[in-house]
């Protein structure tokens, strides 16, 4: 009966909120004051097996092969904290710093209500494919010139480059 009112109070509150805190949970979550209570981080590989159209041998191939990011790099690269006060502009800053990473593919804040006055943050990451190889051959005046190049920008879930030509 208690989270009926608390409900009934909630709905009240983002009925005199602008329409964007009624369809942005983080906003609403700011303006009621919440905290964030948990954070959890959830990567997942380069390709979606489970998806009909990603479910062959080079996909599974490629996952096997390919390093997940590791969640101590995504919890760094974080605005915010377990116990900070959950700020939707921390929130979406966040989300757009971790989709500029070369190896990320997607990056998404999930709110989840956690309880009175907290929010649980549910960072979802979805990885790229960091290693780039490259193979140049030319041959101009009777001389060869070779040139291999490999490109990895996610060194064993590090976050950090590596060039070799």
């Amino acid at each position: 009966m208690r989270w009926l009112k608390v409900a009934w109070v909630v709905g009240l509150f983002l009925a005199g909120l602008p329409s964007s805190a009624a369809e942005d949970p983080w906003v609403a979550s700011d303006a009621l004051g919440e905290r964030v209570g948990a954070l959890r981080i959830v990567i997942s590989d380069v390709f979606d097996t489970s998806r009909p159209d990603e479910a062959h041998w080079v996909a599974r191939t490629a996952n096997f092969l390919h390093i997940t990011t590791r969640e101590s790099i995504i919890r760094h690269a974080l605005l915010f904290k377990m116990g900070d006060a959950a700020n939707a502009a921390a929130i979406h800053e966040t989300e757009r710093l971790l989709r500029a990473l070369p190896w990320v593919q997607d990056a998404s804040i999930e709110y989840v209500p956690a309880g009175p006055g907290a929010a649980q943050a549910v960072v979802r990451v979805h990885d790229g494919w960091s290693l780039k190889a490259s193979l140049k051959f030319n041959y101009a005046g009777g001389q060869a010139e070779w040139r291999i190049r490999v490109h990895e920008v996610n060194l064993l879930g590090f976050g950090k480059e590596l060039l070799l030509s």
